[in-house]
């Protein structure tokens, strides 16, 4: 039997989509269905419960990489397919309970309940418990039930409900959380693992490995997807039209067993169903419980990206491509093909867009995160939201210096920024259309570019934005540009495209960075966490012997620029607003904000030879430097191998 390609399947589910959502009616007495058959109903009440737990605070019990993203991801994905979805993260014991509760009280009689837990769980005398953050690594076999949650007290509550279904998805079979404790280790072994539930009638229980298994978080150290294996598996199959619950769950099983022994790994997701019936998170078989004006085409481009995005086959990439020329993952598709294939990137056409759509202009809140480009090989932009935010750190801050207050609220207009830092091959368009020299090419008051190599920092002749000391492609970030040099760039690159681009103000730059967070960074204080999120400097800079401190505890494999979209954006969309490279800005620097601009603009003066600089880079080895809200200074010609610029440009 021949099998049809993943992606071919999944185009003709999306063309049943796009159909139906255009009108095309779909009989009820389809000759193909079977005798007494029935059209789905509306959907009935649904409500999930969603829990993730990275942050562990005894020493003694192991944090987590992805349970956090988990959480998050699959919440979002239940959200578009009609569930109320109750969303936790990092909760210890009292909030657990809390939240528990206050989710079995949202339940509806003859409803759908869905919990989906991601974090440490235990198996104890043949019970399961799912384990709080404030959980102790000494905690005893015997006090274990008053430490941590019962999972038989969550299927209580739900069974008490009378949900017609009760969907129960744990990702939490991963290595022992407690290396250190005997008595617990005894009782749980090294290889960890849950027992099988006693589930009642009505309910499905997947695990994401059997007992014995370890639940991956990644495939290898390259892997940068920011799920969980059983997870990204799951994703995907949530906003599928037509597809029965326990045949998503049996996909999801096959697809993680596969992925895992394709790196020499053995994880099997455990399936237990005592559910009569079908369940569709989107339709049946002949119909589809979403009307036409509700059908997302951004949800039908996430699914079809989330099936292929771990392929090893260019074909797969090829067809998004022809699908989604201009889509939100073209770029990293272009660049998949590009690897899988040894072919140039324009192998596969970039996307043709002379001119943002309208709706991309002014502050219109449809176009928020919408990404575009001026020309065909221009740099692509994301649109950012108008808001207002505070500025500058709090006394408190850990690293806070003090020419990052006095705190003070800004109003920011909508504008679009750079998805990501200029890179090497954009720059290089530059300087081939106009034949540009940079200041370090010029030697401009100093010889060439200030680098870091051979065990010693220096200015060094011949090291300029396209040989900085290391080696680089096309899609890592331009370095050893100064802030003269960038103006040309953006000089150039306005006339061509006849639009009014330029260097964000730092009110802006930093309005962005923060995407609506209040932490020190976007993804949260802890600067340990950077290796998902920042190219910093971390253990792979000192495997590399560039330097003997990193402080960073975590180890990214690049010492030095890594690929633009490498790490996990910002909730704006923006890659490597912290880390990467430093990034010129429009002002002028200042000591401290007092007077400075409230409405987003740059603070320029008269005469201004010194130039903000904003985001840490590569060799930021010190995490107070990799912070939202740390400022850098430097002259506006000085170019160094850790510094580059992104563009902004506002949208009327």
């Amino acid at each position: 039997m021949r099998l049809v390609p993943r992606h071919i399947l999944l185009i003709l589910a999306l063309a049943v989509v796009l159909l139906l959502a255009l009108g095309t009616p779909v009989a009820n007495a389809d000759p193909r269905a079977p005798s007494g058959y029935q059209p789905q109903s509306a959907p009935e009440k649904r409500v999930a419960l969603v829990i993730g737990n990275n942050d562990y605070k005894d020493k003694g019990v192991s944090t987590l990489t992805n349970a956090v993203n988990d959480a998050q991801a699959v919440s979002r994905e239940l959200g578009k397919v009609g569930f109320e979805v109750m969303t936790y993260t990092n909760l210890d014991l009292a909030g657990m309970l809390d939240a528990i509760d206050s989710f079995v009280a949202k339940l509806a009689p003859g409803g759908v309940g869905l919990v989906f837990y991601a974090g440490h769980a235990v198996e104890v005398d043949s019970i399961n418990y799912l384990l709080p953050i404030d959980i102790s690594a000494n905690v005893s076999p015997a006090r274990i039930g008053h430490a941590a949650v019962k999972l038989s007290y969550l299927m209580n509550g739900l069974e008490k409900s009378r949900q017609k279904l009760s969907l129960y998805i744990l990702d939490a079979c991963r290595n022992n959380p407690f290396p250190k404790n005997e008595a617990i280790t005894r009782e749980y072994g090294d290889a960890g693992g849950l027992a099988p539930p006693p589930i009642p009638e009505g309910t499905m229980v997947i695990y994401s490995a059997q007992k014995g298994q370890r639940a991956l978080d990644r495939l290898s150290a390259a892997d940068r997807n920011p799920n969980g294996l059983f997870t990204r598996e799951f994703l995907p199959l949530i906003t599928q039209p037509g597809l029965r619950i326990d045949e998503a769950l049996r996909q999801v099983r096959a697809n993680v067993k596969t992925q895992a022994a394709s790196v020499g790994k053995q994880q099997v997701p455990a399936l237990y169903n005592e559910i009569d019936g079908d369940f569709y998170f989107i339709g049946g078989p002949l119909t589809v419980n979403v009307q036409p004006q509700q059908v997302d085409p951004a949800v039908i481009e996430l699914s079809f990206w989330e099936s292929i995005k771990g392929s090893n086959s260019a074909e797969e990439y090829v067809a998004y491509l022809e699908q989604y020329p201009r889509g939100r993952f073209a770029g990293v598709a272009r660049a998949r093909v590009k690897m899988l294939t040894a072919l140039p990137v324009e192998a596969v056409p970039p996307p043709q867009i002379d001119e943002p759509p309208a709706h991309a202009k002014g502050d219109d809140t449809a176009a928020h995160g919408m990404v575009f480009r001026d020309c065909s090989d221009c740099p692509e932009m994301v649109v950012i939201p108008a808001g207002s935010f505070i500025m500058g750190s709090p006394a408190d801050e850990k690293g806070r210096d003090n020419d990052e207050g006095p705190q003070h609220e800004v109003s920011v207009k909508s504008f679009a920024l750079g998805r990501t830092e200029v890179t090497v091959g954009e720059f290089r368009r530059f300087v081939r259309a106009t034949g540009y020299k940079t200041e370090a090419e010029r030697n401009v008051g100093s010889k060439g570019c200030y680098t870091w190599e051979l065990a010693s920092q220096d200015w060094r002749a011949g090291r300029y934005w396209d040989d900085p000391g290391f080696k680089q492609n096309d899609n890592q970030p331009v370095a050893c540009v100064s802030w003269n040099d960038a103006g040309k760039y953006l000089k150039w690159l306005s006339n061509t495209t006849g639009k009014p681009y330029r260097l964000p103000s730092e009110a802006e730059w930093e309005y962005a960075v923060r995407a609506g967070s209040t932490t020190a960074r976007y993804w949260g204080n802890n600067p340990d966490d950077a290796c998902r999120y920042a190219n910093v400097a971390d253990q792979a800079a000192l495997e590399g012997q560039i330097w003997e401190a990193p402080m960073h505890e975590c180890n990214d494999s690049y010492w030095f620029t890594a690929p633009v979209t490498n790490y996990t954006a910002n909730d704006f969309g923006l890659h490597d607003m912290i880390g990467n490279v430093w990034e010129w800005v429009e002002d002028c620097y200042h000591d401290n904000y007092s007077k400075a601009p409230n409405d987003g603009s740059a603070w320029t003066s008269w005469m201004c030879d010194v130039r903000v600089l904003r985001g840490g880079s590569w060799r930021s080895f010190d995490p107070d430097f990799a912070r939202s809200a740390y400022r850098f200074r430097s002259d506006a010609t000085n170019r160094l191998s850790v510094i580059g610029f992104r563009l902004a440009r506002m949208l009327q």
